[in-house]
């Protein structure tokens, strides 16, 4: 996969998780960027990434390593993660 491919991956999964981050941060989907961090900028702790934790394993019927959702800084980083674990 180019890096071209690998960054229109990302941007659509940032899509598909910004949903997500914004019914378990409280943000409007339409105030999250893929920049934003987690917990400076959409104050989410531990509980709040087990939460989110929940909802990616729901809505794409995969297992998601609470661990690396943990290292996670920004929503980007969320994208990725789940990238990951769908390649695992």
């Amino acid at each position: 996969m180019s890096s071209a491919d690998e960054g229109a991956s990302r941007a659509g999964m940032v899509r598909q998780v910004v949903p997500l981050i914004a019914a378990v941060s409280g943000y409007a989907a339409e105030q999250i960027t893929p920049s934003l961090l987690l917990e400076g900028d959409l104050m989410m702790d531990s509980l709040s990434l087990t939460a989110l934790q929940c909802e990616i394993e729901a809505e794409f019927d995969l297992e998601c390593d609470l661990a690396a959702l943990a290292e996670a800084k920004s929503v980007g980083d969320v994208a990725q993660v789940v990238i990951d674990a769908q390649s695992a």
